[in-house]
């Protein structure tokens, strides 16, 4: 993860790096993302491993304002709990890495 994020931060991130993700996630049975804050104050994944109900990664997608999330992100704070993401629930582990970027954590329930 931390390989990724060095890359992130350098704005680098590659299909291989998407790829180790996918990997960790098969691993462990968690899923995980990597979100950017953009210039609109949206949380954007940036490589994910979250499903989308199409069956494709959720790269690029944002992570729902009115989530409790969202609300501790922009607090600089963590949140775990439940998450519904792409009609799907999960025990969830949100957590700020810095200003601009943050990490997800989940297991599918």
């Amino acid at each position: 993860m931390e390989k990724i994020f060095d890359k992130l931060v350098s704005k680098r991130v590659s299909k291989a790096d998407q790829d180790d993700l996918v990997a960790l996630s098969v691993a462990t049975g968690c899923v995980y993302t990597l979100f950017k804050k953009n210039s609109d104050g949206d949380y954007v994944r940036k490589c994910t491993t979250v499903p989308q109900k199409n069956g494709k990664y959720a790269v690029g997608t944002k992570l729902d304002p009115k989530s409790d999330a969202f609300a501790a992100l922009n607090k600089e704070k963590s949140f775990r709990g439940h998450s519904t993401l792409f009609g799907k629930s999960y025990g969830a582990s949100y957590f700020p890495i810095d200003k601009k970027y943050s990490g997800f954590v989940a297991v599918p329930l």
